[in-house]
């Protein structure tokens, strides 16, 4: 039950999102996203068996998730925040994930970044 929205998710938005059209970077992208899935529900499923109530577990699963998506590094600059907060980066399967993918989609590309004001660099 995890596995095919992840699944349907990667055939939808891979194609819309014009990445790299080789079907190994398509799998490893697909892969990562069935995984996030299975592990964000396996983690959420455990969580809840301490509570007796489901309103408790569902706000307990979803601050956690809230807060590993804030350590992911997609929101938050790790390298400037504090050193208690930056310590917490590296339980969060959100980030290991999002390098993954970022990984497979920006390897051996070369990115050119043009900001106002700015001389455009690589």
């Amino acid at each position: 039950l995890r596995i095919l929205p992840a699944c349907l998710f990667t055939a939808i938005f891979y194609p819309l999102a014009q990445f790299d059209d080789r079907m190994p970077n398509f799998l490893r992208f697909a892969i990562t996203a069935v995984l996030v899935n299975v592990t964000a529900g396996t983690l959420v499923a455990a969580l809840s068996v301490p509570f007796d109530s489901l309103g408790a577990a569902n706000l307990t699963g979803s601050i956690l998730m809230l807060v590993l998506l804030l350590l992911n590094g997609a929101l938050l600059n790790l390298d400037g925040a504090p050193i208690y907060v930056a310590a917490f980066q590296h339980l969060s399967f959100f980030r290991y994930a999002y390098e993954a993918m970022l990984t497979n989609e920006l390897k051996d590309k070369i990115v050119m970044i043009a900001a106002p004001g700015m001389d455009p660099f690589p």
